[in-house]
């Protein structure tokens, strides 16, 4: 989770259009977080934010996807409306198949990639 200056949070739970991870979200946007509630369909992530309310944001979102991994981590920043919070690192998003070692983020040692 990434945080905010008004102490809130902003987090991505996957599988938060059902069960555990609805209900993760529900409690999370009741704590004043911001909540990027994922699922694999953007129609299921929908109607589960309109259910969770608050702060709930939908985001179609698929573990397995680099491109989906990728999005996630530039949204999340500018997930809450006014969020000054610096941009991503893009090396974050890189995809834990490759086999490359991936460029640090400022004040970070390099490491391979995906870790």
């Amino acid at each position: 989770m990434s945080t905010v200056e008004d102490g809130a949070m902003i987090a991505l739970v996957t599988g938060g259009n059902r069960g555990i991870g609805r209900e993760v979200c529900r409690r999370l946007a009741d704590l004043g977080h911001t909540v990027l509630l994922t699922a694999r369909s953007p129609d299921a992530a929908r109607a589960a934010a309109e259910d969770v309310g608050g702060g709930a944001v939908p985001m179609q979102f698929d573990v397995t996807s680099g491109e989906d991994v990728t999005r996630a981590a530039v949204r999340s920043p500018r997930a809450r409306p006014g969020s000054s919070g610096p941009p991503p690192c893009p090396t974050a998003a890189r995809p834990a198949d490759s086999s490359a070692t991936a460029a640090p983020c400022p004040g970070e040692p390099a490491r391979p990639a995906g870790r």
